[in-house]
């Protein structure tokens, strides 16, 4: 993989050395985030096909500068698709571009497609028209429900935490595939739940002019649904292939002659520069560094890992505002994908269903290795969730990480005998609040009309409820509980380190009854170490829903951090020149 700029927007081109490119257009908003990790497989398999395959973070979205309540997001991003178009036509030189979109990133496609000439086109369950998607996201935003005394947006809608601006539902709305004067290509793939029952009218359409290929995308709801336990569309993607290898007859030779000459890929704005890292054994993990714009490098290094497996941006991109809040602070950011999520591809030997064991703490301090060759120096870890236990774990084991943050961590300690249900814990609450909303009338109406899963709660309490008696007869018999003393053992060791620790949970999380089991009521025996702190976030949910919520945790985080000593911007610019 390598990394590219198309106007400002990052993109990643996977090689082939055959003449037909393939652009690839990604979904929009959660869908984007749900599917990133198998996006990049599909793209990896038809890069091994033969052909350079192109993806892209449309402007504001991922990686790339900007934000959801800019102005002007369809326009940017139908800009971006032509940039990248651009890119396969004039720096690869290929003879053809194939399009590939899907969702709302296929609606986008076949818009451009009426001022381009394109090979083939393949739309992967198409938004044909925008009125209903956006009502489809108004429907989403009340489904994806966030915390109660959450603050809804003042303008537009939030799915999951992404925005969708007024202008831009509005902007949504005046696509309708229908509408277009030409179909997209003279060869098309369609990829639908049911084999294109829901899209009759546009097969119709674009068979006047087109070949169409129409093919079942089973379980599609079940791949767009959480990146955490979502299924990979195998059998979906498997018929793409087999219908580009097909179709197209992609032919491999010399072809395509790649150029590698150095140049400048990073995306550099006002306020911070950010570019992709690759790191690990084999240089194949990737992360995202952003640094203040005006300096060689920032006061403090942060590293922040994946929650789950959202890919690196985070749950509704707060790793990217926090990493943008930092740099204007003065301090720099690596945002990681650990091996088999997002970017980075699965390692053999792994279990790509663990999340909580020993090997991503092995990348995360790969991490650090790649930016202290660059300079850097000391670092501090943020992770939410199994990325808290991540950071935990990575800061016991590596001694150059001074500081760390954790957020709504749900086990310090991981078993063998756990499952992925545990690790999802995060859809319940903490005890205390259960026991509070039960006195409440507001409870029982809910109760009544189906809204709260009342076996599932039960079963989980009951769950804590036994640990907790366990817990507490170990204490009696031994003087305390085994796990009770690895975890104060950990906070031990970090402590005489003197590794800055700050704990922050949503008020009523999961994890306060895990914090509760190790350092008792109200979190006391967390007094003995004088380098821990703990915070508390109100009208919050586990991933940090809510805009304020995150922004919060950011101005905690930056307090955090702190402001660099003078002597600390002394020795980072040593240690830059000397790497230089």
């Amino acid at each position: 993989m390598i990394s590219i700029n198309l106007n400002g927007c990052p993109g990643i081109l996977h090689e082939g050395g055959g003449d037909i490119g393939v652009v690839m257009c990604s979904a929009h908003g959660f869908e984007e985030l749900c599917a990133r990790k198998d996006w990049r497989l599909l793209a990896e398999g038809l890069s091994a096909l033969g052909l350079p395959v192109l993806r892209f973070d449309y402007h504001g979205t991922g990686d790339a500068p900007g934000d959801d309540a800019d102005s002007g997001r369809v326009a940017a991003w139908l800009n971006t698709l032509r940039a990248a178009i651009a890119y396969m036509r004039e720096s690869l030189g290929v003879r053809g571009v194939v399009v590939c979109g899907l969702r709302f990133g296929a609606a986008l496609a076949a818009t451009v497609a009426q001022e381009e000439t394109f090979l083939a086109f393949i739309a992967l369950n198409p938004v044909v028209s925008g009125r209903s998607y956006a009502r489809e996201l108004a429907m989403m935003s009340k489904v994806v429900a966030q915390s109660p005394g959450a603050t809804p947006p003042a303008d537009g809608l939030e799915v999951a935490g992404f925005l969708t601006s007024s202008e831009t539902l509005a902007s949504i709305k005046m696509i309708d595939l229908l509408k277009l004067p030409k179909a997209p290509a003279p060869k098309v793939l369609l990829l639908s739940p049911g084999r294109g029952g829901n899209f009759l009218p546009l097969i119709e359409r674009w068979r006047r002019e087109s070949t169409v290929t129409i093919e079942d995308f089973e379980h599609f709801s079940e791949w767009i649904n959480d990146p955490t336990i979502s299924r990979s569309p195998v059998d979906a993607f498997a018929r793409v292939l087999n219908w580009v290898n097909e179709e197209l007859s992609p032919q491999v030779g010399p072809g395509i002659v790649m150029d590698r000459s150095p140049r400048d890929v990073s995306v550099t704005t006002a306020k911070y520069i950010e570019e992709s890292v690759w790191f690990g054994r084999d240089r194949n993990l990737r992360g995202v560094l952003c640094r203040p714009a005006n300096e060689t490098f920032g006061a403090t290094t942060f590293v922040l890992p994946n929650a789950g497996r959202n890919y690196h941006i985070g749950w509704a991109r707060m790793w990217v505002r926090l990493a943008r809040r930092l740099a204007e602070s003065g301090h720099s950011s690596l945002r990681i994908d650990v091996a088999g999520i997002g970017d980075s591809p699965d390692l053999p030997g792994r279990d790509p269903q663990v999340m909580y064991c020993d090997e991503p703490v092995q990348d995360l301090m790969a991490a650090i290795d790649a930016l202290e060759c660059r300079g850097n120096r000391n670092f501090r870890v943020i992770g939410l969730c199994s990325g808290a236990h991540l950071a935990f774990h990575s800061a016991l084991r590596d001694e150059r990480i001074n500081g760390l943050v954790m957020v709504n961590l749900q086990r310090f300690i991981w078993k063998p005998e756990y499952s992925l249900e545990v690790a999802m814990r995060d859809s319940y609450r903490s005890s205390g609040f259960y026991k509070k909303s039960a006195f409440k009338f507001a409870t029982w109406a809910r109760m009544a009309r189906g809204e709260i899963r009342v076996g599932a709660i039960a079963r989980e309490l009951a769950n804590r409820a036994v640990e907790k008696l366990v817990a507490k007869t170990v204490s009696l018999i031994s003087g305390e509980n085994e796990d009770t003393a690895i975890v104060r053992s950990g906070f031990q060791r970090l402590s005489e380190r003197g590794v800055r620790t700050l704990l922050v949970y949503s008020d009523n999380d999961a994890g306060i009854d895990e914090l509760t089991r190790h350092f008792g009521s109200r979190a006391a025996g967390l007094r003995r170490f004088p380098s821990a702190s703990l915070s508390y976030l109100a009208n919050a949910d586990h991933n940090l829903t809510p805009l304020e919520a995150r922004d919060r945790l950011n101005g905690l985080i930056v307090e955090f951090a702190g402001g660099a000593t003078v002597s600390e911007i002394k020795e980072y610019q040593e240690a830059s020149s000397a790497a230089a």
